[in-house]
């Protein structure tokens, strides 16, 4: 989708959104919630609208897409044009539930369920009134893996941000979709 020689703007997006990753990755572990989904979510919308900067400038993407990751992702998809990328759609669902929870005061009149599930597995059942926000690291680390080879991100990059070995550690640690072997 995107060339090698990325601009520099869409390559500023692609590094903030992989230090968001790596640090909603920390806080999904360490079971830091509501930060946790909040930080994945803010990973997720800078690593797609680094793919959009190919079509938009940074000044469309914010006035037309804000944090709307539904409207990021259905944009995202068609310049990718790659049909198995609909498989990621409840994911964008779900995470883009964790946009407005930054805030002290939401939801209001709700019961709050949240979950941090480090692999896949079935399920908690959940109150019919309570609304339920979840991050799946394992869903999340598959989705990146597949972003990256969407916008055709070297490896070798993404060990350039992690310059500590902490931060690939960190990355690694209860990874099952590792970008590198």
């Amino acid at each position: 989708m995107m060339p090698s020689s990325r601009t520099r703007e869409s390559q500023q997006f692609l590094v903030i959104g992989i230090q968001y990753y790596l640090t909603g990755r920390q806080a999904t572990l360490c079971g830091l919630m509501p930060v946790s989904g909040n930080l994945v979510h803010h990973a997720i919308e800078m690593i797609l609208k680094a793919g959009l900067l190919e079509r938009f400038d940074s000044a469309e993407l914010k006035k037309d897409f804000h944090h709307r990751l539904p409207k990021i992702w259905s944009q995202f998809k068609n310049l990718a044009a790659d049909s198995s990328l609909g498989q990621f759609d409840e994911l964008i669902t779900e995470i883009h539930k964790w946009a407005e929870i930054r805030y002290p005061y939401f939801p209001r009149g709700k019961a709050l369920a949240m979950t941090a599930e480090i692999l896949r597995f079935p399920r908690t059942i959940v109150q019919p009134d309570d609304d339920l926000y979840t991050i799946n690291l394992e869903a999340v680390d598959e989705f990146m893996k597949v972003l990256m080879n969407v916008l055709q991100v070297n490896p070798e990059f993404l060990k350039t941000v992690m310059l500590r070995q902490e931060s690939r550690d960190l990355y690694e640690r209860e990874n099952r979709h590792k970008i590198w072997p």
